[in-house]
Formats: structure tokens, sequence, C-alpha cells
């Protein structure tokens, strides 16, 4: 097997948030990465970037009082109060 995955999770501190938000979101885009998630434990929220057009563009961003849809798997939520704290 070969190729980008098509769901890239990403979990920042503080030192990575930069690479995490440009170097490596480039990188994923470039690859053909489908859909790209950016977990920010420090501010409980989590930010969604959708493949569009070959861009990995800001879907939505998401808080720990939220259910966040996989938009790669078809019926799968994330409920993100049982996992962020």
């Amino acid at each position: 097997m070969s190729g980008a995955p098509d769901l890239v999770i990403e979990i920042i501190s503080p030192a990575t948030a930069k690479i995490d938000r440009l170097d490596k979101r480039l990188t994923y885009q470039r690859s053909g990465v489908k859909e790209y998630w950016i977990v920010d434990p420090a501010n409980q929220s989590v930010e969604v970037y959708l493949l569009e057009n070959g861009i990995l563009e800001l879907n939505n961003v998401y808080s720990r009082e939220d259910s966040v849809l996989v938009h790669i798997l078809k019926g799968l939520t994330i409920h993100l109060k049982k996992h962020l704290s």
C-alpha cells in the first residue's frame, strides 16, 4: 500500500503549533490528504481542514462541547466532550 492517508490527526503543543498549522498542513495538502484535524488540548478545540480543489481549507473549528462528523467515514461522529478534558 502506498500514498497518503485519507485522514491525519495532529495533537499540537505550543512548541509545535506553527509547524502543524502551516508546514505540515502544506505537506499533507501536496500529498493529497483528504481530511486533516488539528487537536489543540490547551484551547480544547479541534480544527478540521478538508481538501477542496487541491487545497486543505478550514471547514470548521469545534469546541469541547461539540460533536465532529468524520467526513471521510460516513456516519461516524466523534463526541469531543468524551475525549477533551
